[in-house]
């Protein structure tokens, strides 16, 4: 009797377990497809723990790692995925992209063209192939599989393979996609064209806006480059390459890991030419880029790394927006930054309040321990627990309160 009520038992915990799975799989999957990447990995991840040979579970946890900006990590998920399941043309893709955004541009390479291989009917493996050859330099490489895909496609399905073409055109035709000048200084290299005006003031902006984020944040910002176009089609043009097709575009600069990517100030909106905004905007990215250098460019949300760049360099956010009166969720918040529009300028604010809120409970070096957590892979929620005694729904509840009661705490070291 005693067996028979304990075999009762197994069977219960064993029903209920395989019922259970499933309903977390499903949850998760609805979850990375809301863009609530964060809450995916918390409800797939004690999964892919104990079935780590489940190819649809780790393709769904690389997604929500690469959703997260943990692209290192995605990339490890997604291999599993595609290496269980060989005739996954998505695991196979996302594996390919996530090492892509690593910056891991020879394994990327690698597995574009083996995936290519695999799947000749699927020429995105091929146009991917085209876009490391560029980011590495290599317009010859490129240019080859451009001309592979343009012999073998029918003339009405060319028009993504000509934009391409003539992007790469363009590029060939100036003998450049990077800036081809050079003037070292002990702490960044700026990389300009023959024609560029403006080389010393950006170079004594970004020199002025590196010391002073370095100071700040304790982090020192170094061994990075500068990209200074002449013009703003330039700038597009390379953009349009190194970053994916989903990504909004700063008007007039942006970062990536060690890379500052410009424009020559003397071609932009007058609005923007003035000393001060260039100095903030500068200073802005380079915030970012000290980010970056802590992080590997790994696992912060876009809405996190805008908020904190604010934070950090004194710029955006609250001085240039007002908190919506109902603040966005998070999922939204991401996207606008993802998307831009009209919800950019509030999104901005809310991000920069909810730094600044944070920083209350967390002061400047719980801030840098969350960024280190973060890029280790481990969700804001508990990244943010393991750091106070406040819960992140706690958090979530009541930051406006906070920033209603007492003005926005300053940066450490102001």
């Amino acid at each position: 009797m005693r067996f028979a009520l304990r075999l009762i038992a197994i069977v219960c915990l064993l029903a209920a377990r395989i019922t259970a799975e499933p309903r977390a799989l499903s949850e998760g999957i609805t979850l990375v497809g809301a863009g609530n990447y964060t809450a995916a990995i918390l409800a797939l991840q004690p999964l892919a723990e104990e079935s780590r040979g489940d190819s649809v579970l780790q393709y769904w946890l690389g997604r929500a790692y690469y959703g997260q900006r943990n692209y290192r990590i995605a990339a490890q998920h997604l291999a599993v995925a595609a290496d269980h399941d060989t005739g996954n043309e998505d695991a196979c893709y996302w594996h390919a992209r996530a090492l892509r955004m690593a910056g891991d541009y020879p394994a990327a390479l690698a597995a574009y063209t083996a995936y290519a291989a695999r799947f000749r009917h699927n020429d995105n493996f091929l146009i991917e192939t085209v876009y490391v050859h560029a980011l590495s330099n290599d317009l010859r490489g490129a240019q080859k599989i451009i001309d592979q895909l343009w012999a073998r496609t029918p003339p009405a399905q060319r028009g993504r393979i000509d934009n391409l073409r003539r992007l790469l055109e363009a590029a060939a035709a100036q003998e450049y996609l990077e800036p081809p000048l050079a003037r070292r200084t002990d702490h960044f290299t700026l990389c300009y064209t023959p024609i560029e005006t403006m080389t010393t003031p950006v170079l004594e902006l970004v020199e002025d806006a590196r010391a002073q984020i370095s100071q700040l944040t304790g982090m020192p910002v170094s061994g990075f480059r500068v990209l200074l176009f002449a013009d703003r089609d330039a700038y597009m043009r390379y953009a349009s390459i190194l970053l994916p097709d989903h990504y909004t575009l700063h008007a007039v600069a942006f970062s990536s890991p060690g890379l500052l990517t410009m424009y020559s100030p003397a071609e932009w909106p007058r609005d923007r030419r003035d000393a001060d905004t260039m100095r903030q905007i500068i200073t802005h990215e380079i915030a970012h880029l000290a980010i970056l250098q802590r992080t590997r460019g790994e696992g912060m949300p876009l809405w996190l790394h805008e908020g904190m760049a604010c934070y950090f360099s004194g710029w955006g956010g609250m001085q240039t927006g007002e908190i919506p009166a109902r603040p966005m969720t998070l999922a939204r918040l991401e996207r606008s930054f993802i998307l831009g529009g009209a919800d950019t300028t509030p999104a901005y604010a809310q991000a920069h309040g909810m730094v600044s809120a944070m920083a209350r409970q967390l002061a400047a070096p719980g801030l840098f321990k969350l960024i280190d957590l973060l890029a280790d892979g481990v969700p804001l929620p508990i990244a943010y627990h393991q750091l106070c005694d406040e819960s992140w729904n706690d958090f979530m509840a009541q930051w406006t309160q906070r920033l209603q009661e007492t003005a926005a705490q300053p940066p450490a070291g102001r």
